[in-house]
């Protein structure tokens, strides 16, 4: 149970992200809170792991389970992406400096850690 709640806070906590991205007023300059470097593909990003991760803390356990295992390779792989590019976008598309690269990799820890160590 702790596992669901768990996914769909961060579903809620990455969907608001995502959103708060797309408005001017709080991404000012393309930066969100004036730290974290943004563009249309990072915001989607969110949104999409956000939207993943409150659907499978509404469906069950293992879904959730599965969300971290996946989402937390995925911002593994962000992150050593992120190193590699360091101040130029990942891919040519999502938008990266040392901050989101940093935030990648504490997230990746901490999902690889809920999906795979986690006591269920």
């Amino acid at each position: 149970m702790m596992l669901r709640t768990l996914s769909l806070l961060f579903g809620l906590a990455f969907l608001a992200i995502g959103i708060l991205g797309f408005i001017p007023e709080v991404a000012v300059g393309g930066l969100l809170f004036g730290i974290f470097k943004l563009n249309t593909a990072h915001n989607l990003l969110h949104v999409l792991t956000g939207a993943t991760a409150f659907w499978c803390g509404a469906k069950s356990v293992k879904a959730s389970g599965l969300f971290f295992q996946l989402f937390g390779i995925l911002y593994s792989l962000l992150a050593v992406l992120g190193l590699y590019y360091f101040k130029s976008s990942i891919l040519g598309v999502i938008s990266n400096h040392l901050p989101d690269t940093l935030l990648h990799l504490f997230l990746a820890g901490i999902f690889l850690y809920l999906g795979f160590f986690f006591k269920k």
